[in-house]
């Protein structure tokens, strides 16, 4: 080894007027700091040329040795200094998407993760841990005028901000032991969506809002749902997730520019992306409209000797300053996160939490038929009785209402927020599993309807309807009809 390096070099270091940029140049070595330092000493030059000997200069770590001592010497550093495992010369070509699946803080992997519903639960579990509070809020609510009310509630001086919520819909008689809650986020989670986001889920551009502090109010209802179990907020795009997470550096052109608004600076981001050269480029930021542009933006630099290597940058000044009120309202929405204490622990576990809140998350909380019927708890009457024969019979037409619900859109969450309250399988669960009763001894001629509890959580199915027309037009009027707790 150590000859074919001395070929390289063609003569002694030290007697060729040795320059160590130049062998730098030509041999690939890693020297450390420390080595460098002390090669460049000048005792060490000065032992070489007072001394009958000739020193050689190992070209690994440039100290000089005798003839006798430079062969053994440079073996044993190149050794020492080389990448032991497989060829030097090998360049890993292993792309970031192919590194293998680290772990983060809690073990779970921040790679290639298959997200399940017991994941995210005990990822919720320990999320509520650590930002549970003993405090709450007793909030009254309209359901009429839900998020007017809490937003005229939380500016009250009683109001506390990282307290739990209690809730209470005026007029009904319900006592929140976990469904009057379910429901009034599911409530309000709608109301969010339909005013406040648009359909593919980034906030409106709306500054009124955000000087009534509504999208802090956004963020520190998202966050007390987690925690206090009720429905995941499934409602964000990727890209504001991503916002949310990493802040400005997620923000790229590609991702963002279609929510511009301004229809000239989208269209010039996209003239910017079809120049072919240099000289193209120039042309286009010298026009007057595009210099107009570039002062807004703030840009120094000389639109002439633009070169395409910073189309990409240009490109993200021109994007950032289209969508900056909706990366405010973002923003606002964050500062309700970080109230609660949840927004370290979500960015620390972004790849898990990230169903919680996106749209494309909302498919790991939807209810199944078999989810719904395997986890009931029925009560039937004795063995044997007559009573135990009309249940099974009332009991045999609900489970096949509830297979017939998975086969339409949105039939089967109408009946699971009928019971529970939500709209959605809740990252934490229930409190309790839904208990089936059943109500015996009506008239003959009795119209009455299936009835449930949201805090329980259970329904009462009445055991006259042990026809299945019958049920079936029975259970679809309460669904349709049985809003709120004093009516269901």
């Amino acid at each position: 080894m150590y000859f074919w390096l001395y070929e390289m070099l063609n003569k002694p270091a030290f007697e060729a007027g040795y320059n160590s940029s130049t062998v730098a140049r030509d041999v690939s070595v890693l020297t450390s700091p420390e080595v460098a330092i002390r090669s460049t000493c000048p005792d060490l030059l000065n032992k070489a040329s007072t001394s009958g000997t000739s020193y050689h200069q190992c070209p690994t770590c440039l100290e000089l040795f005798p003839q006798s001592e430079i062969e053994v010497h440079a073996d044993a550093c190149a050794e020492a200094w080389m990448d032991p495992i497989g060829d030097p010369d090998e360049v890993d070509d292993t792309l970031p998407n192919e590194v293998e699946p680290m772990e983060d803080a809690t073990g779970t992997l921040r790679e290639s993760l298959d997200i399940n519903l017991e994941t995210l639960r005990s990822e919720v579990s320990n999320l509520r841990r650590l930002c549970q509070c003993e405090l709450t809020n007793r909030v009254s609510i309209r359901r009429r005028l839900i998020f007017q009310d809490y937003m005229d509630t939380r500016k009250k001086k009683w109001f506390k901000p990282k307290a739990m919520l209690k809730v209470t819909f005026v007029g009904e008689p319900a006592v929140d032991d976990g469904g009057p809650k379910r429901e009034f986020f599911t409530e309000i989670f709608g109301y969010i969506r339909r005013t406040l986001f648009s359909d593919d889920g980034v906030p409106n551009a709306d500054m009124r809002a955000v000087g009534n502090d509504e999208f802090k109010a956004v963020g520190e209802l998202m966050a007390c749902s987690l925690i206090q179990g009720g429905p995941a907020p499934c409602f964000l795009s990727v890209n504001v997730y991503d916002y949310v997470i990493d802040g400005m550096a997620s923000v790229q052109s590609e991702k963002w520019a279609s929510l511009i608004k301004d229809d000239f600076l989208r269209q010039s981001v996209e003239r910017i992306a079809v120049c072919k050269t240099n000289g193209e480029l120039g042309a286009l930021l010298c026009e007057d409209s595009m210099m107009d542009i570039l002062q807004m933006v703030g840009y120094r630099g000389v639109p002439s000797k633009e070169t395409l290597s910073s189309v990409p940058e240009i490109q993200r000044s021109f994007v950032i300053t289209g969508i900056a009120k909706t990366l405010t309202t973002i923003d606002q929405m964050i500062t309700g996160l970080a109230s609660f204490g949840a927004l370290d622990y979500i960015r620390s576990h972004k790849n898990v939490m990230k169903p919680l809140f996106t749209m494309d998350g909302a498919q790991h909380f939807q209810p199944t038929p078999d989810l719904f019927i395997e986890g009931l708890n029925v009560l039937f009457s004795e063995e044997g009785s007559n009573r135990k024969a009309c249940e099974i019979d009332v009991f045999k037409n609900f489970c096949d209402f509830v297979q017939d619900l998975g086969t339409t859109e949105g039939g089967l969450v109408k009946l699971y927020k009928f019971i529970t309250g939500s709209d959605s399988l809740t990252p934490l669960g229930l409190e309790r599993v839904i208990t089936v009763h059943f109500t015996h001894f009506c008239m003959s001629d009795c119209k009455c309807r299936p009835t449930a509890s949201t805090c329980d959580p259970s329904i009462h199915l009445p055991v006259h309807y042990r026809d299945m027309p019958a049920f079936e037009e029975v259970m679809t009027s309460a669904l349709e009809e049985g809003l709120g707790f004093g009516l269901i």
